[in-house]
Parts: C-alpha cells; structure tokens; sequence
C-alpha cells in the first residue's frame, strides 16, 4: 500500500514539473514597441519648458545690459537734452520755436553746419531754404541733403499748422523734434540751440530703468 502511495505522489509530482515546464510564457515585446511615441500632452509641455528657459535667459540678459550700460546711457541721455548747430554760409534768420506749433521768427539762404539734433543724429549737412513762422502760422520750403554722418536728410514744405503725426516727428525715427524749444540767430555764421523736453523727461525715466520708455538705451548681448 506504501509502494503505491509513493508511486501516486511521484507520477502527480512528474506531471507538476512537465505542465510548469510547458506553460505558455509571455515573449518580450520588440524593441520598437517599448518606445513609445510622445503625446500632444508631452509637446505642449516640451514647448511651454523651451518658452519659459528662453524668457529666464532674457530676463537675466536684461538685468546685465541694465547693470554693464546703465552709466554710458546716462551720460548719452543727459546729452540728448540739448542740440547745438553751428552753419555758416549764405544764411540769415532770427526767431524762436516753442514746439514747431508756435514761433516767432524766420530764416532764409544756403548753409553747410555741423549737425546735432534728436534721435542722435551726428554729422556735417548742407540745408538751403526758408522758413516763417507768426504764432500758430507757419510757411516753409526747408531741405537738408548730402549728409556726412548719420544726419536723416528731408525735405520740409507746407503752411499753416504742421502734423505732430507726421513721420518726420516720429519720436525714436523721426528727423526732427516736434516739442522742442529753439531759439536761432544767423548772420553768414550762426547757431541753434534746441532743448527737447521729451528727452528731459527720457534722462529721469533712465533711472528707473523703464524699458518701454527706454528704447533708446544701449543694450548688451549675451546670449
């Protein structure tokens, strides 16, 4: 009875080992199945982590060009406050703007000056013409040409009230300041002298740092 007892354990213990051996087994998946393509999910987060490295840098970028620059565009600030020309030539005038809008006073002939006005414009240029101005009444035919420098040549002509819109008065392209105070005398030799209060006011934003009023400044590129 024992002989048969172990005989039964022995053969249910073979067929354990034999059905555990011929299990079916799970197969590895392919290589090309284990990468897993990215989500819409994962660009939008890839791009919002681009977007976000790319204005940190910019910021720090900002916080350097403010810190390198700051003195050089104080000091270029305080000199945009005021333009001094000096011509010589066949030129007379006399008078006073206060804005282009308002003046007392004319100019009419042929000079060649040295040249210093808004919008940093340095240089040699030669301007031939006239110009009239009783209060809000205005008549002119003014052209400045063959600029040595970075001097904006244009030619000005009209009566009556002049556009503050026009692009010759543009505030960071333009030629020429429409709100500036001037006062002029010419006799073969002369001289303008211009203050511009929107620089005035320009010089005060630089120490706060205000880039929307700044677009003027210098800046330093790092990245």
């Amino acid at each position: 009875m024992k002989k048969i007892i172990v005989i039964l354990l022995a053969g249910m213990l073979s067929a354990g080992v034999f059905a555990a051996d011929n299990a079916p087994k799970e197969k590895a998946a392919p290589a090309a199945a284990q990468n897993v393509k990215p989500t819409e999910y994962d660009r939008v987060v890839a791009e919002r982590a681009k977007q976000q490295a790319k204005e940190e840098a910019e910021k720090k970028e900002r916080m350097y060009s403010n810190i390198c620059c700051y003195l050089p565009n104080r000091l270029l600030d305080l000199l945009d406050i005021v333009s001094i020309d000096l011509k010589s030539g066949i030129y007379f005038g006399a008078g006073f703007q206060i804005t282009k809008a308002f003046g007392l006073g004319g100019q009419i002939g042929y000079n060649a000056g040295l040249y210093k006005d808004i919008n940093r414009q340095y240089g040699i240029v030669f301007e031939s013409g006239y110009q009239a101005q009783v209060g809000f009444l205005t008549t002119e035919d003014v052209c400045l040409f063959n600029p040595i420098g970075n001097v904006q040549t244009y030619w000005e002509h009209g009566n009556n009230f002049p556009d503050p819109k026009d692009k010759l008065y543009d505030r960071y392209t333009g030629a020429r300041d429409y709100w500036a105070v001037e006062v002029y005398l010419y006799a073969l030799v002369g001289a303008k002298v211009s203050f511009h209060p929107i620089e005035f006011a320009d010089f005060f934003a630089g120490f706060i740092c205000n880039d929307e009023l700044k677009k003027d400044d210098l800046k330093l590129k790092i990245y």
